[in-house]
């Protein structure tokens, strides 16, 4: 049997979970609300109930899946899976998501800034397909962007190289 992915866009509306292909082809999508309220701490909890749920409907083993690769705007700490600072997610404490995605759903999370996550997306499937140099700018509640320079995605300091759109967004 063929592996899949979860990708989960997380934004400050709703987050936005499919259940891909290696290919990149999307099996299943659906979407969840982002309840930000208490600070965020219903979140990642919403999130992982709902993956739970749609692996429940479709009877799909968590055997079946790679794991969980997740976009969330903040400064992302991506070798340890943390976000800190996604205003529009009322999350201005560092929140431990992978860890706690991963105790909810029994899958590996993988995290990376939102913006990056596009770029990956954009490089692998849409007009950069390829290339090793892609800048790619996102607009939406701020301005962010994912930079590939010699095929590798750009960090920088605080994990924000293109931008940290959150910074941006204020109440």
């Amino acid at each position: 049997m063929e592996k899949k992915l979860i990708g989960v866009d997380l934004g400050g509306t709703t987050a936005k979970i499919a259940i891909l292909k290696p290919d990149g082809s999307i099996e299943e999508k659906w979407s969840v609300e982002t309840d930000s309220s208490d600070e965020g701490s219903h979140i990642v909890r919403n999130i992982g109930d709902s993956i739970n749920q749609k692996l429940t409907d479709l009877q799909l083993d968590h055997d079946t899946f790679y794991g969980i690769g997740m976009g969330t705007p903040g400064t992302i700490n991506y070798e340890t899976g943390t976000v800190k600072g996604a205003y529009n997610l009322n999350w201005a404490k560092e929140q431990n998501v992978a860890r706690d995605l991963k105790e909810i759903t029994g899958l590996d999370v993988h995290l990376d800034n939102d913006a990056n996550i596009a770029a990956v997306g954009e490089r692998w499937q849409g007009a950069g397909e390829g290339s090793a140099n892609v800048f790619f700018v996102t607009l939406g509640t701020g301005v962010g962007g994912g930079i590939f320079a010699e095929g590798k995605i750009l960090h920088g300091a605080k994990g924000a190289a293109g931008g940290n759109r959150s910074h941006y967004c204020g109440y």
